[in-house]
């Protein structure tokens, strides 16, 4: 993106946005809603947190709720594993 810009072919119109004032949501578009605060510390705490790739089973019933939940199922998976471990004592910085 930065070459884009150096050459001149970036087509964000930065003037707009640097000028532009703070978000107000219409509630007409769920896709344009602002974040809640849990999702907001979801959203940080993923970027926070590195992921390490293994291999784990589980129970069939418990693999197919969680793949049945769409997009992003193996991420649920790990913010239940964390909240069980904070819950029983473990200290995760978030």
């Amino acid at each position: 993106m930065r070459i884009a810009q150096e050459r001149g072919e970036d087509q964000s119109d930065w003037e707009r946005v640097r000028t532009a004032g703070d978000f107000e949501w219409d509630g007409q578009d769920d896709e344009d809603r602002p974040l809640s605060k849990k999702e907001m510390r979801i959203a940080i705490s993923q970027q926070a947190h590195q992921k390490v790739s293994t291999i784990i089973q589980l129970d069939t019933e418990v693999l197919e709720y969680f793949h049945a939940t769409g997009k992003r199922w193996q991420t649920r998976i790990n913010e239940v594993l964390r909240e069980y471990v904070i819950s029983h004592g473990s200290v995760i910085q978030s």
